[in-house]
């Protein structure tokens, strides 16, 4: 996170900032049920079964300025945070 503050006066702040977020997560689980035939779990269970890839991306960026008086601060905040969301199911979405 970045974070800049630039003082106006004795009671005025301007503050600007910059975050970065990055995720990326994956799951491999299979789940099979028991095959009366061969004895074995080997049948596929699609329903239980988990494989996936997921990627988050983030940027947030904002600013805050803040007045401060005796007993009361105002406060004006802006933030902007454009998102990118991808999610990767293997064997279904190529």
């Amino acid at each position: 996170m970045l974070l800049y503050t630039e003082p106006f006066g004795l009671n005025k702040l301007l503050e600007l900032n910059y975050a970065y977020t990055n995720n990326q997560n994956t799951s491999d689980r299979e789940v099979n049920n028991y095959n009366t035939g061969s004895g074995k779990y080997d049948e596929p269970n699609l329903r239980l079964t988990n494989n996936f890839e997921n990627t988050f991306l983030a940027h947030r960026i904002g600013a805050n300025f803040r007045v401060q008086e005796k007993n009361t601060i105002t406060s004006l905040v802006l933030v902007y945070r454009p998102l990118h969301w991808k999610v990767r199911l293997p064997g279904v979405y190529r």
